[in-house]
């Protein structure tokens, strides 16, 4: 509920703070909603709703607050995914899909995936939609080899990406490592190129790893403790386990080995080690509870419109 929150004060902000004063109310909003042929009319309480935090916001409804407020893309879709992700729970596959849809979504992951096995240029929003239809139909199963040349390109680009451009990526890549056929060539991919001493591993990368349940990631990460590559690479690791630990995912052998790789770092005075031990003591005691503390609630509204 505190997620669907701040997500309505977002879109409540955007909106009254639109640069042309055309959406200042939501009465005017909901008279622009409708755009002839793709997109339904709205009802203003429909909205309110929305803003308030009564009622969930679907995806679409985002996508077209960018495109009438003239924000770059990705802009409120990102923040959504990002902050949806600060659950407990892995990251779904999207259920109850139209099969209406499936020829024109079959037809859009072959155009996608081509451009990413290609030199083509893939953009931040590209790749949002194309790790969204992959999850929208799991059993989408494209040859062994695409799943491994997507999952390297999408690394390599988040490697340099930054902004909007790097969260859409590295939502992207977090979806990947969720899925049932693309989760395995992913985190291969992210596991292999952490470990080239040569390599310049970012944190983040290495990080993503702790949204995945398959044991290859946890592997990894606990690879990555126990004989890291750089700091950057250690980092990302003891930064994913920390989110697989809160989201409960670890079986019991995972959590010995994790244990065992953690302890020398517990007590060794670097910057590393209160993390180390705040993983270790919820590890032993068996709580799940968020390693980082809560964000502060949104600031209140002078006045409701």
């Amino acid at each position: 509920m505190r997620i669907r929150h701040w997500l309505a004060w977002t879109l409540r902000t955007c909106r009254r703070l639109d640069p042309d004063r055309r959406f200042r109310s939501r009465t005017s909003l909901a008279r622009a909603w409708p755009d002839g042929e793709h997109t339904s009319p709205v009802h203003v309480s429909t909205i309110q709703r929305w803003e308030t935090g009564h009622l969930p916001v679907p995806r679409e409804a985002l996508v077209r607050y960018e495109q009438l407020l003239g924000l770059q893309t990705g802009r409120l879709t990102t923040v959504s995914d990002f902050i949806g992700s600060l659950t407990p729970q892995p990251r779904a596959l999207v259920s109850g899909s139209d099969l209406q849809q499936l020829p024109d979504d079959s037809r859009r992951v072959g155009e996608l995936l081509d451009r990413t096995t290609t030199d083509a240029v893939v953009s931040g929003s590209e790749w949002d939609e194309l790790t969204h239809i992959l999850m929208r139909w799991p059993a989408t199963m494209p040859p062994m080899t695409m799943w491994e040349a997507t999952a390297q390109r999408l690394l390599l680009e988040l490697l340099a990406a930054d902004g909007i451009a790097w969260a859409q990526r590295y939502e992207a890549f977090a979806r990947l490592v969720n899925h049932p056929a693309g989760g395995a060539p992913t985190i291969d991919a992210c596991a292999s190129a952490a470990a080239l001493r040569h390599h310049q591993a970012m944190a983040s990368t290495v990080a993503a790893l702790g949204s995945s349940d398959h044991h290859d990631s946890i592997r990894a990460m606990v690879g990555q403790v126990h004989n890291p590559t750089n700091d950057r690479a250690l980092d990302g690791a003891i930064t994913g386990l920390a989110e697989a630990v809160w989201r409960g995912r670890l079986q019991a052998a995972q959590r010995v080995r994790a244990m065992d790789a953690l302890r020398p770092l517990s007590g060794s005075g670097d910057e590393l080690d209160s993390r180390s031990t705040r993983i270790l003591r919820r590890l032993s005691d068996g709580t799940h509870k968020p390693l980082l503390p809560d964000p502060l609630p949104p600031p209140e509204d002078p006045q409701r419109k």
